[in-house]
């Protein structure tokens, strides 16, 4: 497991699901893969990601910045209906620090889509996270 130097998602870590067409409203939102017993499926999701992404992101790249003592980032993507994430956008104003976590995204497992009327349905999710840089 790679070491982890203080990889920081505090503060104003939300989740935020919003439909891609706004007629549709969601009946169920999506599940991640071990959060479909959770009373909680919403925040077992976050907590599952940031976790992934704790586990996966190369936070030696965070050495690299030097300007600050916190950083922070935007992710944003699709999951569609068949659970696939994809149109990953993210934004941290350092390039190697998006490609890292571009990378990091894509490795995210299936999650179970959103459903409309008994039908999966696309959404996007949106995860803003603040790094402290070790400064």
């Amino acid at each position: 497991m790679k070491k982890i130097y203080t990889l920081l998602f505090v503060s104003l870590i939300t989740l935020v699901f919003n439909d891609l067409q706004a007629q549709q409203k969601p009946d169920k939102l999506p599940v991640y893969p071990g959060c479909e017993q959770s009373q909680d499926k919403m925040a077992c999701m976050k907590d599952e990601i940031l976790s992934f992404i704790g586990e996966e992101f190369n936070a030696d790249l965070l050495k690299q910045i030097k300007d600050t003592k916190q950083m922070s980032m935007s992710i944003v993507f699709v999951i569609d209906e068949s659970g696939n994430i994809e149109n990953i956008r993210i934004n941290s104003g350092y390039d190697s620090i998006n490609k890292e976590m571009l990378r990091v995204i894509k490795k995210l497992p299936k999650i179970k889509p959103a459903e409309s009327g008994g039908q999966p349905i696309p959404m996007r999710y949106e995860l803003p996270l603040f790094f402290d840089t070790g400064k």
